[in-house]
């Protein structure tokens, strides 16, 4: 029941961006965002991110939340 319930948010979402999250020099994970409200921003996203040193994954999210806000005009 619980797949199925993901499976049927997921599909109601957007796709954002998808890529890569290359967490240390051997690590790389596939990672894909969904926009679920307000606007979508129309520029491109890059295929890779970048993370260093240790992220609490709170703070992650915060930082991908705040990046559409923090670009320049």
């Amino acid at each position: 029941m619980g797949r199925e319930r993901a499976a049927k948010t997921t599909s109601a979402n957007k796709k954002l961006w998808d890529g890569y999250l290359r967490l240390n020099s051997v690590l790389t994970v596939s990672t894909i965002a969904f926009f679920q409200s307000a606007e979508k921003m129309s520029n491109k996203w890059s295929k890779y991110v970048e993370v260093k040193g240790r992220v609490k994954l709170h703070n992650f999210e915060k930082y991908i939340q705040e990046l559409p806000r923090s670009r320049k005009n």
